[in-house]
């Protein structure tokens, strides 16, 4: 253990004391938390345990986590969870009986989040108005920010605070790479298949009917290369592996910062979607194709691509998700295999 003369917990000469009182009881938890978290494969564990680690430790009115999304040739930025006196809640939970999340919102309307972002960098201001510290920190996974740690204090903040929360979201990283290297396909980067069904047994498990009247909520999308059989008896398996590598590279770059990307089956992927609406959806992957479009590759030209996109309302089954999905995807192969045809919810 290295500690840094004059740092919280830290005497005057450099040496360190021993953690004692609520830092102690504290650290305790966190570490019970992270373990619990890394077992159970859960970045909300992680994100929700780091957040509250920052709030506790701090004495922020409260903290935030913003999560970026990518829509439209636009990032967009929304509240994935908050941590403040009242405890903990997600984007799907209610404070005191009333919404306490905001919609999405333009990441470009928001300088000070833009900056960090820009920046990968913590960017902090002190309000006139009000007196408080409002505070930016980016969270880079991969080289790629992908979501913001927002907190406001009502004090200066203390020596070394930033290398604190610093620390917390290093530790908060080095999971998620670890979770990454652990369950990561070792050709395409994407999650492993296996991974696909708890994940979305979990998000249908959140989505309420509210989200779901209006739209919102998860969809599961499949992409599909068509003729990949014939690409690689023509071309070789090396040649394929280098397609599904870039493919995959490809959906990373467009969705990786909120969507879940796995690799199925030899010439498949899904990706758990977030999505405002499922219209939204469809856009965002109807312009996902036509770049694909523009993509050469050697021998072949332009990769044919179809997708399939299942919107997930309360009280599905992973399994008629996939079924729809899987429905959806063979009619864009028959009928328009540029395009993406979704069936009805049910």
């Amino acid at each position: 253990m290295t500690c840094r003369p004059g740092g919280p917990g830290n005497k005057a000469d450099g040496r360190c004391r021993p953690l004692t009182g609520p830092i102690k009881q504290w650290s305790s938890t966190l570490n019970s938390h992270l373990d619990r978290a890394g077992r159970g494969r859960s970045r909300r564990e992680l994100e929700t345990s780091i957040a509250s680690a920052i709030y506790a430790m701090t004495r922020a009115q409260f903290v935030r986590i913003h999560t970026l999304v990518e829509l439209d040739g636009e990032t967009l930025v929304i509240v994935s969870s908050q941590v403040d006196a009242n405890g903990v809640y997600w984007t799907t939970s209610a404070a005191g009986g009333e919404e306490w999340t905001v919609a999405a919102e333009l990441l470009s309307d928001h300088p000070l989040m833009q900056r960090a972002v820009k920046q990968h960098a913590p960017v902090r201001k002190l309000e006139s108005s009000s007196g408080l510290h409002h505070c930016f920190y980016p969270v880079s996974v991969h080289g790629k920010v992908h979501s913001i740690v927002e907190l406001k204090e009502n004090h200066r903040p203390y020596p070394d605070e930033d290398t604190l929360i610093s620390s917390f979201i290093a530790m908060y990283i080095n999971y998620v790479h670890w979770l990454d290297s652990s369950d990561a396909d070792p050709l395409t980067g994407a999650l492993r298949p296996h991974l696909l069904d708890p994940a979305m047994r979990h998000v249908l498990s959140d989505i309420t009917p509210h989200e779901s009247a209006q739209g919102c909520g998860y969809c599961l999308v499949l992409v599909s290369i068509d003729h990949f059989i014939d690409i690689v008896q023509c071309y070789g398996q090396l040649f394929g592996d280098e397609i599904l590598r870039r493919l995959a590279r490809e959906l990373t770059e467009r969705f990786g910062g909120a969507a879940q990307i796995y690799c199925l089956e030899s010439e498949e992927f899904a990706v758990l979607q977030p999505a405002l609406a499922s219209h939204q959806a469809e856009v965002a992957f109807a312009d996902f194709l036509e770049h694909m479009a523009t993509v050469e590759f050697p021998n072949i030209g332009q990769l044919q691509i179809s997708v399939g996109l299942s919107q997930m309302v309360p009280g599905d089954a992973p399994e008629r998700v996939m079924e729809r999905a899987r429905r959806a995807l063979a009619k864009a192969q028959s009928h328009n295999p540029i395009g993406i045809l979704r069936p009805g919810a049910r």
